[in-house]
């Protein structure tokens, strides 16, 4: 399993490393953050399109489901539009001149949840961290316009063959940002969410948690 984790690693730093090369990709790993809905996460990379930034998402799939792939998948999709809805916040309040408020709350939410590793102790993680978050609020100043697209690479594990699919916000943002709503509601009563039992459950880590609360 972790052989498999390590393989998609290896892709997204692969791929990542073709496209800065090639000028494509301004930025890899920008961290995305917002407040009202306890967000925090990073985005395989910034692009530029045209005169505006696009996120990029990676993912490595394997032949069967690489050659019935035309489109993005619902779920990548409902995450890419999440991330956009990030980043034209952050966007929005850097040029409120709020960038100094913004960098302070990204700053305060990894000290609450980054710790000391085998490599690296947690002030050296904050700070990589702040510098990719730094570098993404730059890129957000220097392109002011929204970001409205999602450029998906999708790689065969087996052949390594690529499929790009261009994604807009198809409108599952809302539905997902009131989901956001619910759950973070439940964190503050300090409740367990009623269970949803999708095909993820087999491997999420608190399943057991949902399990004794049925």
């Amino acid at each position: 399993l972790q052989r498999i984790f390590d393989n998609g690693t290896c892709v997204h730093i692969r791929l990542q490393d073709y496209l800065k090369k090639d000028g494509v990709l301004l930025l890899d790993e920008a961290p995305v953050v917002n407040k009202d809905y306890q967000i925090i996460g990073t985005t395989d990379g910034l692009l530029l399109d045209g005169d505006r930034l696009a996120v990029l998402e990676i993912k490595s799939i394997f032949s069967i489901g690489f050659s019935n792939l035309k489109d993005a998948k619902p779920e990548h999709k409902l995450q890419a539009g999440i991330y956009l809805y990030c980043l034209n916040e952050m966007r929005k309040l850097c040029l409120k001149g709020k960038r100094g408020e913004l960098e302070l709350m990204y700053q305060k939410r990894l000290e609450d949840f980054l710790k000391d590793g085998k490599h690296r102790t947690k002030e050296e993680k904050i700070a990589e961290r702040m510098g990719m978050f730094k570098a993404t609020l730059d890129l957000l100043e220097k392109y002011p316009k929204p970001l409205k697209k999602t450029i998906f690479l999708y790689e065969n594990k087996d052949t390594q063959e690529l499929k790009e699919f261009t994604v807009e916000d198809d409108g599952v943002v809302s539905d997902a940002l009131n989901k956001f709503t619910t759950l973070n509601s439940y964190v503050d009563n300090k409740e367990t969410p009623p269970m949803e039992k999708t095909y993820t459950c087999s491997g999420c880590k608190y399943r057991k948690v949902c399990k004794d609360f049925e």
